[in-house]
């Protein structure tokens, strides 16, 4: 299996409750997302898959949550927009528009801040 990744960032805004008694202010982060696609075979070039077409799929994808209020968009409308929340959508969308019989998302890592990174990929735990 061959494995192809693609880091991308976007700047996004949002308010969640971290618990009964706090909820936070709306603020905003530059979010990191590096998506990790598994391919089972190569086409007939010897190429898993072209960088610049995987690269606009993701960037199309990303540009939903650009420059947004991530509480305001329709995704996060019965759930709050925790960086957990958000790598699992974006895994929804990623496998949505990318998965074949020959490639699948692998997992969606989403971070904030370098030293804490949500990691989703479809499984349970």
């Amino acid at each position: 299996m061959y494995t192809l990744q693609e880091t991308l960032n976007f700047h996004a805004s949002h308010q969640i409750k971290i618990n009964d008694e706090h909820e936070s202010i709306m603020h905003t982060h530059q979010w990191y997302v590096r998506i990790t696609v598994g391919f089972t075979e190569l086409d007939k070039y010897g190429i898993s898959m072209e960088f610049n077409y995987f690269q606009n799929q993701v960037r199309d994808i990303i540009n939903h949550f650009d420059n947004s209020l991530l509480n305001d968009l329709k995704d996060f409308e019965h759930e709050q927009p925790t960086v957990e929340n958000v790598a699992r959508i974006m895994f929804e969308k990623f496998a949505h528009d990318i998965n074949t019989d020959n490639k699948k998302i692998h997992k969606v890592e989403l971070w904030v801040n370098p030293s804490r990174v949500i990691s989703y990929n479809g499984q349970g735990a």
